[in-house]
């Protein structure tokens, strides 16, 4: 008898599974209409993210005209100090700022989720400490902070990358503790504890699980929140070096042409603002959703 493939029913199955999950993610993500405004808005920046390199009609450090030139028919958007392309630089200049803010609150979400659930759950000296230093930590302004852990690191997206899950860590570790003490005292936690389990067994399997929805409404919010950090840090020339393309070295490199060529700040700068608003809605609306609440 010829045996039985299982992969095609498995990859199947899970198409479906992932489809489902993308479809539920959809509908909390427009349960309100700051929510669905917040879709549409965060959907064209990734569509700009995505395609904006491979249709910018020149380089990003090719000189193409004067310094500060006002937009025309060849440059649509004018040019920046040095005489390139404005709206070349900007669609090539989204994609870190998209990336690092989505991989560093995702990095601390982990790390957030695993430490504050143990110290929540396990209680004790580990408790302390680690509430100790998540204070000591968060009493520093957050550019700050970025800024020293990039002092010792230096410049690129790399170092950025670690700066933001220093600055963005401790705050998903609170959340992580605060959630798993008020989960620590339902009735699935005390029946685990009478059937002699152990803590840290109860801490991965019992409550973890049912701190999700509080971690991704956290997630959400801090993808926002490390996104204004990258925009200061490029701003301030430690994220990225010129002459890469970058939103917030973008404003930082044609701020002295403001009144000259306000497009070459005003456009980028307006990019990081509403890429911040659409995914603090997205999450709000998810996080209304899960809760039962509309606006």
């Amino acid at each position: 008898m010829a045996a039985i493939s299982t992969t095609a029913p498995t990859r199947a199955s899970f198409v479906r599974r992932a489809a489902a999950s993308a479809g539920t993610v959809y509908r909390l993500a427009t349960g309100t209409s700051g929510g669905r405004f917040g879709v549409v808005v965060l959907a064209i920046i990734l569509l700009i993210v995505i395609v904006g390199p491979f249709v910018a009609p020149f380089g990003i450090t090719q000189v193409a005209g004067v310094p500060f030139g006002a937009p025309n028919g060849t440059h649509l958007l004018g040019t920046d100090y040095l005489g390139r392309d404005v709206l070349s630089r900007f669609l090539h200049g989204g994609s870190t700022l998209v990336i690092l803010s989505l991989l560093a609150p995702l990095i601390s979400l982990v790390i957030g989720g695993v430490i504050g659930t143990l110290a929540g759950s396990i209680g004790g000296r580990f408790d302390l400490v680690t509430t100790w230093i998540v204070d000591v930590v968060l009493s520093l302004p957050a550019l700050i902070l970025a800024l020293l852990v990039l002092a010792s690191l230096g410049t690129g997206p790399g170092a950025s990358l670690a700066a933001l899950t220093v600055v963005l860590a401790p705050g998903a570790i609170r959340v992580a503790r605060a959630a798993t003490r008020e989960a620590a005292s339902a009735d699935y936690v005390e029946a685990a504890l009478a059937r002699g389990e152990n803590r840290l067994s109860i801490a991965v399997r019992e409550i973890l699980p049912n701190t999700r929805s509080v971690l991704a409404a956290d997630f959400g919010a801090r993808v926002g929140f490390a996104a204004l950090i990258y925009a200061g840090i490029s701003f301030l020339g430690v994220g990225q070096s010129p002459p890469a393309a970058d939103w917030g070295l973008m404003i930082n490199e044609n701020r002295i042409g403001l009144l000259t060529q306000p497009i070459a700040v005003v456009v980028p700068a307006i990019a990081i603002a509403l890429f911040t608003v659409s995914v603090t809605s997205v999450s709000d609306s998810i996080a209304r959703s899960v809760g039962g609440r509309t606006r």
